[in-house]
């Protein structure tokens, strides 16, 4: 059995500027492999709690009730200034409302 079919032989058109060790082997560069795994798990899982509506703003709903029916207004309970919001409002009239309207005042 001849010893140089189970050691590796370099290419012979191998430019002076690679090293298989560090190139094609990755020798001393675990670090940077183990980081970048890291990097892109804790990417994952921002975009897994995003996804699972971890942030931004919650609505919450309110309810008041009265002699004529009942009004729901499902809000977020805190804005930050500038943002766009949306809220929704249910009213349920028990009886005839003559001309119903909702104010909403600047608070």
């Amino acid at each position: 059995m001849n010893d140089t079919s189970t050691k590796e032989v370099p290419p012979k058109d191998l430019p002076a500027e690679i090293d298989l060790g560090r190139h094609r082997d990755y020798e001393g560069r675990w670090k940077a492999k183990w980081l970048r795994r890291g990097l892109l798990i804790l990417l994952f899982v921002f975009v897994v709690a995003a996804l699972a509506n971890a942030f931004g703003q919650a609505a919450w709903t309110d309810t008041a009730s009265g002699a004529g029916g009942s009004l729901s207004v499902k809000a977020p309970s805190r804005i930050r200034g500038g943002l766009t919001y949306q809220a929704e409002f249910q009213i349920h009239a028990t009886r005839d409302l003559g001309a119903p309207t909702l104010v909403l005042d600047r608070g």
